[in-house]
């Protein structure tokens, strides 16, 4: 009976309890009077009884009945007493159709045939029966037990949702980068196995760094301090491990890509920081209103960032010349009208002109400006 032990119920009988033997679960009864019971079958002698006449059958439950020896009995012990009645033993469930577990129909031994992944099986209900191999009749109502599947770390957690690839703008505040990532475990839940991390394990470049942030158990958001600059790092690779806390613990990684979109940072700037006004003029003079002032822009070519936009600080105030833009080379083109070349006095009017690129400045203030001497 193991560490049960039979509790006091009554005058003449025990509290029942369950018994395992050989394999099986039995209710057992036990009376304090057995010689008041009178097994069935029985015609009053007391020489030999079957070992079916022991167990007599009640609502739910088996009793032990009476054995009964005669006083001084002449004989060569060890004295046969009687024959134990044969029993079948019989499971059944998903467990069993599945092939996971089999019974030795003897001796009620219940035995694993493979190993059982418990992220596809958790438990097993199984029917227990008892048969009398003689009628081959159920001894009594079926019987049931489960088979719990105790889990072992034996899946990491894994990224289920994540961008491959995403995109930020050089000029992003630092902070939430708009990115979330969710990994999963498997393992029973609620257990060191099943519980992880998401760290960022690696980056290149190694700045502005880049973190992940818990939202719940499940979920992170990367962000990041600093900036970017998309001179110096326009993709950067990021691993993220999940790790859980089992023993031994496992993890899986991903590696995201990220990519810096150019921004307008760098501000055009004049090749020539000052030209001759006599030269502008001899120059005109022979092409009549062409002039090109080269500049520089370190941003991306052909974007709004990088085009320049050109107009007049002063020295134009009468409307003789105009500026353009060469949208290929980026160049600034000086025009003037034929009065350029009539009137002496515009000769000497125009002291400076500016250029800006055509999309708000990022960081930096300051305008190139171009001087006339």
């Amino acid at each position: 009976m193991g560490n049960q032990s039979l509790i006091h119920k009554g005058r003449n009988e025990f509290k029942p309890v369950w018994v395992y033997h050989k394999g099986a679960l039995v209710w057992l009864s036990l009376c304090q009077s057995p010689s008041r019971i009178k097994p069935r079958g029985l015609s009053g002698r007391a020489s030999r009884i079957k070992i079916s006449d022991l167990l007599v059958r009640t609502k739910r439950r088996w009793v032990l009945s009476t054995i009964e020896l005669e006083e001084e009995m002449i004989v060569n012990y060890p004295y046969f007493l009687s024959k134990g009645q044969d029993f079948s033993f019989e499971i059944t469930g998903e467990a069993v159709t599945e092939g996971y577990l089999t019974i030795n129909g003897t001796s009620g031994e219940v035995f694993a045939l493979k190993p059982i992944d418990r992220e596809k099986y958790d438990c097993f209900h199984v029917i227990f029966d008892v048969y009398d191999t003689d009628t081959n009749q159920k001894i009594d109502k079926e019987l049931a037990f489960d088979v719990e599947v105790k889990d072992i770390n034996d899946n990491p957690p894994r990224f289920i949702e994540f961008p491959q690839t995403f995109t930020v703008s050089e000029s992003q505040v630092e902070g939430y980068l708009g990115v979330q990532v969710v990994a999963r475990d498997i393992d029973e839940k609620n257990t060191k196995n099943s519980t992880f991390n998401i760290t960022v394990i690696k980056q290149t470049p190694p700045e502005p760094k880049i973190q992940a942030k818990w939202i719940d158990e499940r979920t992170v958001h990367l962000s990041f301090t600093g900036c970017f600059d998309y001179e110096k790092a326009k993709e950067y690779n990021i691993t993220l491990e999940a790790k859980d806390h089992g023993t031994p613990p496992l993890s899986s990684t991903e590696i995201i890509s990220l990519n810096v979109r150019d921004t307008n940072t760098h501000m055009p700037e004049f090749k020539k920081k000052e030209v001759s006004f006599a030269y502008i003029y001899i120059f005109m003079k022979l092409y009549r209103d062409v002039f090109r002032f080269p500049v520089e822009d370190k941003d991306t070519p052909n974007t709004d960032g990088w085009r320049a936009k050109f107009f007049f600080i002063s020295g134009n105030e009468e409307g003789i010349f105009k500026v353009e833009t060469d949208p290929k080379t980026n160049e600034g083109i000086f025009r003037t009208s034929s009065l350029f070349l009539t009137n002496e006095h515009n000769r000497r009017v125009i002291n400076s002109l500016q250029s800006i690129s055509r999309t708000p400045f990022q960081t930096m203030k300051k305008r190139a400006t171009y001087v006339f001497m």
